[in-house]
C-alpha cells in the first residue's frame, strides 16, 4: 500500500456501546463519546442516565446497514415527519431512523426510577399504520411471572386503551396503536408520549413492588 492509499483512507472510530468500527464522518457524537446509528437511537435525551440497551452482534452490521438517516431517503412516511416536526417544536429530543420498510421516531425518558426509549412506528406500506411502543420495560423473573400477569390484567382494566405484555422473554411491552388519521399525526403523538410517561410512572411502584418485594 503507497503513501497515497493511506491518506485515501476514511479514518474510521469505535463506537463507545457496542465497540464496533464505523467511519468517523458517520460517527454521532454525544455527550462524552462517539457513537454509532444504532446505539445513538437508544441513548436518553431527556436526562443523564442511559436506557439499557441489548444488541446482538452477530447481526449488527446487517442492521446498522438497514438504517438510514433522514437525508438519505424521500421515502418518511408523513405520519412520521409530521410526529418529528412536533417533537421539537415541543422540545422534546428524538431521532428518527428507517429499517427497510419500516419508520421510527425514538424519544428517551427519565422516569420515576426508571428510563426507556418511547418508539412511534410507521410503515411505507401502510399510511395508516401509526403505533406507540415501549419494548422491554422490565424483566420479569420466571417465578413471578403468574403474579405479574395478574397484576397486568387490573392495569388493563384500568387503562383500556392502552396493552401490557410479556414477551417470549419475560420482559415487559406497553403498546398503543393510533386510530387511522389523515392529519394531526405531530399533535396526538405528543398527547400520547406525555399521557404514556404518566401511566408508566403511576404503574412503575406496582410493578416493582409485585416483581421484587
Amino acid at each position: 500500500m503507497g503513501l497515497f492509499d493511506i491518506f485515501k483512507k476514511t479514518p474510521t472510530v469505535r463506537c463507545v456501546q457496542c465497540g464496533v468500527q464505523i467511519k468517523e464522518t458517520e460517527a454521532h457524537r454525544y455527550r462524552d463519546g462517539v457513537y454509532c446509528s444504532i446505539c445513538f437511537s437508544h441513548q436518553d435525551f431527556s436526562g443523564g442516565t442511559k436506557s439499557s440497551v441489548t444488541i446482538d452482534i452477530p447481526n449488527f452490521k446487517h442492521q446498522q446497514n438497514s438504517v438510514k438517516r433522514d437525508s438519505d431517503s424521500n421515502t418518511m412516511p408523513a405520519s412520521i415527519r409530521d410526529i418529528k416536526k412536533e417533537f421539537e417544536t415541543a422540545n422534546i429530543k428524538c431521532l428518527s431512523a428507517q429499517f427497510g420498510d419500516q419508520w421510527e421516531v425514538h424519544a428517551g425518558v427519565n422516569g420515576k426510577g426508571i428510563t426507556y426509549t418511547m418508539k412511534f412506528i410507521s410503515k411505507t406500506t401502510d399510511v395508516n399504520n401509526l403505533s406507540l411502543r415501549v419494548f422491554d420495560l422490565v424483566h420479569v423473573p420466571a417465578e413471578r411471572r403468574r403474579d405479574v400477569l395478574r397484576l397486568l390484567g387490573r392495569f388493563q382494566s384500568r387503562y383500556r386503551f392502552w396493552r401490557f405484555n410479556l414477551n417470549s422473554g419475560n420482559k415487559l411491552n406497553v403498546e398503543y396503536d393510533f386510530p387511522p388519521a389523515s392529519s394531526n399525526h405531530g399533535k396526538m403523538a405528543v398527547e400520547m408520549f406525555l399521557r404514556t410517561m404518566k401511566l408508566i410512572d403511576d404503574i412503575y411502584p406496582e410493578l416493582s413492588q409485585c416483581i421484587w418485594s
